[in-house]
C-alpha cells in the first residue's frame, strides 16, 4: 500500500500517548532518578529480549550465507556498527540497523531517554510552552523530511529510516511529542467531547483509510493519523467497535513480534512466491499472500509466547532489586497496556 510507512508514525504517536497515560505523573524531572531508572528498565525489558533474539538469528543467517555461499556480509558487520546495534543506538546518526525495522526501535529508545524532558515541556508546562513544543515538533518533522529528500531508497516524503543520519530520530521524537500533546489536549473538556464522539471516530478512521488509498500527501495522512489516535483515546462506541474488538486486540498483542519477526521470514516467502508464480498461474497472488499472512502470524504468535513474554519477565527479574514475586507481575500487567507494533 502506498504510504504504508506512515504506520510507524502512528506507532510513535500511540507510544507517546500510552506512556503519558502510565508515567506522565511519576516520571518527571522533579521526581528524582528512581522512577526514571525504573521506567528505563521497563522499556529495556519490553524491547530488548525479542530484538536481541531476532538480531542473533538474522546475523547467524547472514553468516551461514557468507560461509556456505561465499556471499559478502552486510555493512552492519563492522565493529562500530555491531556495538551500536547491540545497545540499540544505531539510528542516532551512527549506522544502519542489522535488522531493518529496528531503526524505529532505536529512535524510540532515544525518545524514552528524553521522556521526562518532553513531558515537562509538553504536559507540565504553561499552555504557551506546550503550543511552542507542538509547533517545534511539526518543524522538526518537516526538517527531517527536507534533510532526507536526497534519499534514493526512500519511497515518500516521510519515509525516513536511514540510521546514519539524525533524521529518523527527529521523525520519532516529533511523533512521540505529538502523542504527549494528545494527552494534554485530552484535559480540555471541549476537545475531549469531540474525541469521544462516534462521528469523530468514524470520520478520522475512514478518512485516514481514504487518504491512504487516494495517495494524499504524507502530511495530510499524518494529521488524520493523529485524529485517529485521539479517537482511540476517546473510547466511543464506534472507536471500541473498530479498535477494541478481540481481533484487533490479538493483533495488537503480537504486533511487536510481527514487526520484527517478519523480516526473518522474507527469504522463505520469496521462495514460495517464486514457486507459486511458476505453478499456480492466476492463483499465485492469492496463494502467496495467504502463505505469507498465515506464516507471519503463526511465527509471531509463537515468538510472543516463547521469546517476547518470557524474555520480558526474565529481564525484569534480572534488573529489579526488589522482591521479584511482588514486583514482576505488577510490572508485566502495566507493560501489557503499552502500544506495540
Amino acid at each position: 500500500m502506498q504510504h504504508a510507512y506512515l504506520a510507524v508514525d502512528m506507532f510513535f504517536m500511540l507510544s507517546g500517548l500510552v506512556l503519558a497515560l502510565n508515567y506522565a505523573s511519576t516520571v518527571t524531572l522533579g521526581a528524582g532518578s528512581k522512577p526514571y531508572l525504573s521506567f528505563i528498565q521497563k522499556r529495556i525489558a519490553r524491547v530488548f529480549p525479542l530484538y536481541l533474539f531476532v538480531t542473533v538469528v538474522k546475523t547467524a543467517y547472514d553468516l551461514s550465507k557468507h560461509i556456505g555461499l561465499g556471499l559478502a556480509m552486510p555493512d552492519t558487520w563492522e565493529l562500530k556498527t555491531m556495538i551500536a546495534n547491540l545497545f540499540l543506538v544505531q539510528a542516532w546518526g551512527i549506522s544502519e540497523s542489522a535488522v531493518g525495522p529496528a531503526w524505529s526501535l532505536s529512535t524510540e529508545f532515544g525518545a524514552y531517554i528524553l521522556f521526562p524532558i518532553l513531558v515537562a515541556l509538553t504536559i507540565h508546562s504553561r499552555t504557551a510552552v506546550a503550543w511552542i513544543m507542538t509547533i517545534l515538533s511539526g518543524a522538526l518533522l518537516v526538517a527531517a523530511a527536507m534533510g532526507n529528500s536526497g534519499c534514493t531508497t526512500c519511497t515518500g516524503y516521510l519515509d525516513i529510516f536511514r540510521g546514519d543520519t539524525l533524521y529518523p530520530l527527529m521523525r520519532c521524537v516529533a511523533g512521540f511529542t505529538f502523542g504527549l500533546t494528545g494527552y494534554r489536549l485530552w484535559s480540555v473538556p471541549s476537545i475531549r467531547a469531540i474525541a469521544s464522539a462516534n462521528l469523530f471516530a468514524l470520520l478520522s478512521a475512514f478518512g485516514m483509510l481514504g487518504a491512504y488509498f487516494a495517495g494524499l500527501p504524507d502530511l495530510a495522512i499524518y494529521a488524520l493519523l493523529f485524529a485517529t489516535v485521539m479517537a482511540c483515546l476517546g473510547n466511543s462506541k464506534a472507536a471500541n467497535a473498530m479498535f477494541g474488538n478481540r481481533v484487533v486486540f490479538f493483533f495488537g498483542k503480537i504486533s511487536f513480534s510481527i514487526y520484527l519477526v517478519h523480516i526473518l521470514l522474507a527469504p522463505a516467502v520469496k521462495r514460495v512466491v517464486a514457486l507459486s508464480d511458476a505453478h499456480l498461474g492466476h492463483f499465485s497472488v492469492v496463494a502467496s499472500a495467504l502463505f505469507a499472512f498465515v506464516t507471519v502470524i503463526a511465527c509471531s504468535a509463537a515468538s510472543y509466547h516463547m521469546v517476547e513474554m518470557p524474555g520480558r519477565r526474565l529481564a525484569l527479574r534480572l534488573m529489579s532489586r526488589k522482591n521479584k514475586n511482588d514486583e514482576a507481575p505488577a510490572v508485566i500487567a502495566i507493560e501489557e497496556g503499552d502500544a506495540a507494533r
